[in-house]
């Protein structure tokens, strides 16, 4: 298994950012066609469900988000971006090429 800490970065600007569209739906397929057991759909989730997923939580006394399968970073800016100063997301995927790219494009 393999995870990587990803802490909340206080410089906004491009703090976290997940890499350009095109590269992450192009990473995402790859890995769809490389490990379809794996990978729960062919694209990632669409921002409406990232929304409507995330606002159910309690940020204000969340100090610790953990990620299961963070994979291209979907869900992972806005996560960031709702966390409190004080707070830690752990991201952990068992896929290692999504760990590789997730560790390049969010600081």
């Amino acid at each position: 298994m393999a995870s990587i800490p990803l802490k909340k970065n206080k410089n906004k600007a491009g703090a976290g950012k997940t890499g350009s569209f095109f590269s992450q739906w192009g990473m995402f397929f790859r890995q769809f066609v490389k490990h379809p057991g794996m990978i729960g759909s062919v694209i990632p989730s669409s921002a409406t469900l990232v929304d409507r997923m995330l606002d159910q939580v309690d940020w204000r006394n969340t100090r610790l988000f953990v990620e299961y399968g963070p994979g291209v970073g979907t869900f992972t800016r806005s996560i960031l971006d709702r966390l409190p100063a004080d707070a830690m997301l752990l991201a952990i995927d068992l896929n290692l090429d999504f760990v590789a790219y997730l560790a390049q494009s969010a600081p």
